[in-house]
């Protein structure tokens, strides 16, 4: 029996063993950013009642000048005061004394301090046995701190509750929008009023109210438009009776750096077969901090269009107020050049290829339209002159001064009805803005008739200046350029050059001209440059100017003459 009643007793002993309590768990750490802290600070928020703490802090006063007194040597006070200071839910006491006692001792041992206040001290405090002096009304200022802690009226429920607005980056010239959701969590109905933010500035209210009622809420529209590229920052204050809600508003404008592969502000894409297409591809480079938006426009397809072309034609107009950007069309009416992608986003830091077709359905020598990369649909980032010519042979002469204008017509041009003969100075250049002088051949020959009928010569004129800066010394010859080329075709031809030959040598030479080469042959998608001279010959009269012609033939898959007139002049210098 006794040995069942000590098996027994040892049961619950054994028993409350087992339900020992467990072992503590660790403190687990909210960060401030968290979603768990959001939620908490709005509940607490929503539910905090209000609280009333009042302090009482004794200041003494020292004794003693402290004119001649060093910055590190400790003032002498009268006597002593203990002071408490409440700082987020934790309190500290600090004692001041004055006359020293025999030596110092340990933390928390000073007599007169009270329990407890050894353990509060930081390393580096030293305590006196002798016990604090108290306080003398002669010498001790007494403030009474009143701290009242009440609950917001005014909350911010969007963002998880953050009164920071980042808008983040922003292109220069361009507008963001944010939306700020409040609510007025108090019993009454509130009268909302907003402090000034500046004028000149990037930040907005957009819509500002003058009234909250209770438990509603209210969007808040402010927009961000930088004018400058910088880092911005305003406060915007929502005052009403019971308190001041602070938003802070931030954002930073970055100008949008684009660069193109394209020098200059022409992109030529040369000659074409008509009815063939050529292409060619440019690139455009984000350089700037923030995606951009672009789109690509064609004056040609733009909307005022049909306007413009109601107007007089522009070569009527003095030649330095032509601004032709729209050349010549095709007569299909679809579009002479294209360009894709029209839309897209750039990354930072990414490119973008665009490539530019050039179509053309019949002969000219005049196509050209504007092609404008606009950024966000609104900054023209860069403007192009788009260029092209079409021929319906592969051969083709580039240069002279222009005898034409770049608006084709609707009518016919009658022809001379004669050749002017060989010998004779060539009629004077049309006006600027006139029609070129086109030469048509005669009525052609009766079946059967064994005249050849004569080839049509396209006329080019080749103006050149010799100026004379001093009469002792000869003055460098002047000189012109002429382009003889040959267009890639996929056209199957047995010819895959272009041959040219200029006669006349003689007679320019003794005229003074210089031309080189005289004759000699293109490749398929090359040109030859004819570079022409002029010095005045010894019998050259200086009253007025010398006139020549030659004629330049060209064969490929066909034959072409073209006449060339040599007016040739001498100007004084300056």
């Amino acid at each position: 029996m006794s040995l069942l009643r000590m098996h027994s007793r040892e049961r619950p002993s054994r028993a409350s063993a087992s339900r020992a309590a467990p072992p503590p768990q660790k403190q687990q750490e909210i960060k401030i950013s968290s979603e768990e802290y959001q939620v908490a600070r709005a509940t607490l928020a929503r539910t905090f009642q209000g609280r009333f703490d009042k302090i009482v802090v004794p200041c003494v006063v020292a004794s003693g000048d402290i004119q001649d007194r060093k910055g590190t040597e400790p003032l002498s006070f009268r006597c002593g005061a203990l002071a408490w200071a409440g700082v987020a839910g934790q309190r500290s006491l600090s004692l001041f004394c004055s006359d020293p006692g025999p030596g110092p001792v340990d933390q928390g041992q000073g007599q007169g301090v009270g329990p407890g206040l050894g353990s509060d001290w930081g390393p580096g405090h030293r305590a006196f046995r002798r016990p604090a002096c108290l306080p003398s009304p002669h010498n001790t200022l007494f403030l009474e701190l009143w701290c009242p802690a009440v609950a917001p009226s005014i909350i911010v429920t969007s963002d998880k509750g953050h009164t920071i607005s980042n808008f983040g980056d922003v292109a220069v010239g361009h507008r963001s929008i944010k939306k700020v959701n409040i609510q007025n969590i108090s019993s009454e109905d509130l009268a909302v009023d907003f402090s000034v933010l500046n004028p000149n500035g990037p930040f907005h209210l957009l819509n500002p109210i003058s009234k909250l009622p209770a438990g509603d809420t209210q969007d808040l529209v402010l927009s961000f438009s930088p004018h400058e590229s910088s880092l911005a920052q305003e406060t915007l204050d929502i005052i009403t009776k019971r308190g001041t809600l602070t938003l802070t508003l931030l954002g930073t404008g970055v100008a949008s750096m684009i660069t193109c592969s394209i020098a200059g502000d022409v992109l030529n894409m040369g000659y074409v077969i008509a009815r063939e297409s050529v292409s060619s591809t440019f690139k455009l480079q984000n350089n700037s901090s923030l995606p951009i938006k672009f789109s690509v426009r064609l004056a040609s397809l733009s909307g005022s269009r049909h306007e413009e072309l109601q107007q007089l034609p522009r070569f009527l107009t003095a030649r330095a107020k032509r601004t032709e950007v729209v050349g010549t069309q095709n007569h299909s009416g679809q579009s002479v050049f294209s360009v894709v992608p029209v839309s897209g986003v750039m990354d930072p830091g990414a490119s973008q290829d665009f490539t530019v077709t050039f179509s053309p359905d019949h002969e000219s020598l005049y196509f050209s339209d504007r092609l404008q990369v606009l950024l966000f649909d609104k900054k023209v980032s860069h403007d192009f002159l788009l260029r092209g010519a079409a021929r319906e042979h592969m051969m083709f002469v580039e240069g002279g001064d222009p005898l034409d204008v770049p608006v084709e017509s609707l009518t016919t041009i009658p022809a001379a009805s004669s050749e002017r003969r060989e010998g004779e100075p060539p009629r004077a250049p049309p006006p600027a803005g006139g029609p070129a002088p086109r030469r048509r051949a005669p009525p052609r020959p009766p079946t059967g008739s064994s005249i050849p009928e004569p080839e049509e010569l396209r006329p080019i004129l080749v103006t050149l200046d010799y100026v004379q800066l001093d009469t002792d010394t000869p003055a460098p010859p002047a000189t012109r350029e002429l382009q003889v080329g040959c267009i890639r075709t996929t056209q199957l031809s047995a010819k895959k050059t272009v041959e040219f030959s200029l006669d006349s040598l003689a007679a320019l030479q003794h005229k003074g001209f210089s031309i080189e080469p005289a004759k000699g042959s293109v490749e398929r998608g090359q040109t030859r440059t004819l570079s022409i001279s002029w010095a005045p010959p010894a019998d050259f009269d200086p009253d007025h100017p010398l006139m020549a012609s030659a004629l330049l033939q060209l064969r490929g898959d066909v034959k072409e003459t073209y006449k060339v007139f040599f007016v040739a002049q001498v100007l004084a210098g300056p």
